[in-house]
């Protein structure tokens, strides 16, 4: 059964059947949905999927799909799969104040993979340690979610929420140790609005790494406090701030404040089309030594954001 890649792909194609059965037996929601252009791959096909889609899926999967498999972790992570390409998002009370706590993962499963996943769903997140996965934390359609005091080792991103509609996520006091691609990632195709990214720490050892990747979408953020730290001469050259779009449907990043974090500088800080840095706001951004950053000068009379108007951290 592996991840459940073949389950998946099963339920899909038999959920299509199903719903050309359903337009055979004259149902017009069905006929509607067959009249439209296929989706064939991207958002639309699973967790943007249309509500009849999913509806189908669920018969599928109770009624149609088994599974075996001599590792249980397997097993559970097949069915992950099929949650997620069945998940319904019209119904976001099922899935509020939640709290994932004290969590300790060491060993990765499969080749894609992330550790620990919001979707559709509000919740905090606080005090786990992931190693070694592909992606330690992440999720999408967030609401006023909350991660804080975690830590992601030698992971290839360290977050990661660049998929549908995420506002008012909370990112604070996370140490990211040594990523091998990305620290924090947001954006895409969507609505990324009104993140918070505070005193959060990224160590950092090869050239490669960026240590905040912003690929569209993301406006109204407050990144304040956050250290990017150089562990030798390679870590040095790694990207400090990434600004891009990450296909032609996602916008520029606009609008948002960046604000007394500090910068080793040699790192590099990126805007590339369709984001623009003098959209932006950059107020007593600092290098390592403690001297303003050379990239970074104020744009703003002042703070960016005010201080006292944040909201005071969980204890």
């Amino acid at each position: 059964m592996g991840s459940g890649a073949f389950l998946v792909a099963s339920c899909r194609y038999l959920a299509s059947q199903l719903i050309e059965a359903w337009s055979a037996e004259g149902n017009v929601d069905a006929k509607l949905l067959l009249a439209r252009p296929p989706v064939e791959s991207g958002l639309a096909l699973d967790v943007a999927a249309d509500p009849l889609v999913i509806k189908a899926r669920r018969a599928i999967i109770e009624h149609c799909l088994y599974g075996v498999d001599i590792n249980p972790m397997a097993v559970e992570m097949a069915k992950l799969s099929l949650w997620i390409v069945s998940m319904d998002r019209s119904r976001p009370e099922q899935n509020r104040g939640n709290i994932i706590e004290n969590v300790t993962m060491k060993q990765p499963f499969g080749n894609v993979c992330t550790a620990i996943a919001v979707a559709n769903a509000t919740a905090e997140v606080r005090n786990n340690v992931v190693d070694r996965y592909q992606i330690g934390y992440g999720g999408w359609d967030l609401r006023e979610s909350f991660f804080h005091d975690n830590t992601a080792i030698n992971t290839e991103y360290g977050f990661n929420i660049d998929s549908l509609v995420n506002n008012g996520v909370r990112i604070e006091r996370n140490k990211i140790i040594h990523p091998r691609k990305f620290g924090f990632v947001v954006g895409g195709e969507g609505t990324f609005a009104n993140f918070k990214f505070l005193d959060n720490i990224v160590q950092i050892d090869r050239s490669g790494v960026v240590g905040f990747m912003l690929r569209g979408d993301v406006t109204g953020a407050f990144i304040r406090g956050n250290k990017l730290l150089a562990e030798n001469s390679s870590g040095a050259r790694a990207t400090a701030f990434r600004n891009y779009g990450a296909s032609r449907h996602a916008g520029p990043n606009h609008d948002n404040s960046y604000q007394s974090n500090q910068i080793p500088s040699g790192m590099s800080l990126v805007f590339q089309s369709p984001s623009q840095k003098s959209q932006n706001c950059f107020f007593d951004n600092r290098d390592e030594r403690g001297n303003p950053h050379k990239d970074l000068p104020d744009n703003h009379n002042g703070p960016c954001v005010a201080i006292d108007s944040r909201k005071p951290a969980s204890p």
